[in-house]
């Protein structure tokens, strides 16, 4: 067999990645006749100036025998955000407005040089609390700018220290500009994680700006510092657009997305499409997760085709934030939606700091477009679980968020 010219940019012979790129995939489309469901195992990709898609190896590599439930833990950080903490980047009348939101660290009780190892204990906390409920915990995921990157890329390393059977850490980011004229990134931030410490990790760009119009400005309360009257973007840099497909383990894979990323088509949902990810995580700073707000609206779509399982993310910040004093405060962090399946919307009580959830394989057996057929399965949720930390000690109250949200 000759050698792939071009791999692993693709698995292309006389094709160069910039004309167009073949990638192994995970699932066929259960509904529709497409020329994505012509082959059980390579999907056809846009080229790589369109959008550069790798494939990354992850942890949890498992018996392909035994198939174990996969644990996560999700942890709704930032717990709060104050709406001071929004800036106007630009507010000439004639031109778009731009926001950032600060990000200049924790709360006093958090700064300095401990703070890391502080958050960590929490995790870990939260970890052995979730695992008492639905078994091991395998991953760690935390949403939308929950933290600055440096601090995201040094609590991984710490919190697989402290629990050497983690395999997976993800968390939304907020990358620094190279310089004071540049803009900042909104990143997906994972590390690969195994015996203590991290193997692996990567960041993904989010794609596409988050628009704040006067409905949400009002909603957020934060009319104060972004005139409602006006539109707002996200003041991040989007250029060089990436999709990383992780290897979790023998036969799983996931996709990351960051909040408008999910609702854009362009330029990396055909990819999504095309390959059709196991799972697809979605990382948002966004009120509550229910099923007739627009997350619940475009998971299903990605559950229908390609089929994959979706879950969407958020913290508590704006949830809390949009609550109004003498309502029922009703904090639905995410939502899970599985081929074939009701969505399903998971909630945290007041007093509780993570939710815990367990995945398990469900087979299903695939056709494809010329009657092939072949044994498969998506994730299914078996067990979700409130969780409170051993000890009295609470999430962190971020001072400052830098979110050019």
């Amino acid at each position: 067999m000759p050698k792939l010219p071009h791999f692993p940019q693709s698995l292309t012979l006389a094709v160069t990645p910039l004309e167009a790129v073949v990638f192994p995939k995970s699932r066929l489309p259960d509904v529709g006749c497409t020329l994505r469901s012509m082959s059980h195992n390579l999907a056809l990709l846009p080229p790589r100036s369109m959008v550069e898609a790798n494939w990354l190896i992850s942890g949890l590599a498992t018996d392909p025998e035994h198939h174990r439930p996969l644990g996560i833990l999700l942890i709704p950080w930032p717990a709060r955000v104050n709406g001071s903490l929004f800036k106007a980047e630009r507010r000439d009348a004639e031109e778009p407005g731009y926001f950032t939101v600060d990000v200049a660290g924790y709360d006093d009780a958090l700064s300095g040089p401990t703070n890391v190892s502080k958050l960590a204990v929490m995790i870990a906390g939260l970890i052995q609390a979730g695992e008492k409920e639905l078994g091991e915990i395998h991953a760690v995921f935390l949403p939308e700018c929950a933290l600055p990157t440096e601090i995201a890329e040094d609590l991984a390393k710490e919190v697989a220290r402290r629990h050497p059977r983690l395999q997976l850490f993800i968390s939304g980011a907020i990358g620094k500009p190279a310089n004071s004229e540049a803009m900042p990134r909104n990143l997906a931030f994972t590390a690969s994680t195994a015996d203590g410490a991290v193997q692996r990790s990567w960041t993904q760009s989010k794609h596409h700006r988050w628009k704040l119009n006067g409905d949400q400005i009002r909603r957020y309360h934060m009319g104060h510092v972004l005139d409602p009257t006006r539109e707002w973007w996200e003041y991040i840099d989007v250029s060089g657009r990436t999709c990383h497909f992780s290897v979790i383990d023998n036969d799983l894979s996931l996709a990351v997305l960051i909040c408008e990323d999910l609702a854009r088509f362009d330029p990396v949902l055909p990819v999504i499409n095309a390959i059709g990810p196991s799972l697809v995580v979605a990382l948002l700073m966004d009120g509550p997760q229910l099923e007739k707000r627009w997350p619940g609206r475009y998971a299903t779509v990605l559950a229908e085709d390609p089929g994959s399982s979706v879950l969407t993310f958020t913290s508590t910040a704006l949830i809390d934030r949009q609550h109004q004093a003498g309502t029922p405060k009703i904090r639905t962090i995410a939502l899970w939606k599985q081929p074939g399946g009701l969505a399903q919307e998971l909630a945290i009580g007041p007093d509780d700091q993570a939710l815990a959830l367990c995945l398990v394989r469900e087979h299903r057996q695939q056709i494809s477009i010329d009657g092939r057929s072949k044994n498969s399965f998506f994730l299914s949720l078996a067990g979700v679980r409130a969780v409170k930390p051993p000890d009295p000690a609470v999430l962190p109250r971020r001072k400052s968020l830098n979110k050019p949200t």
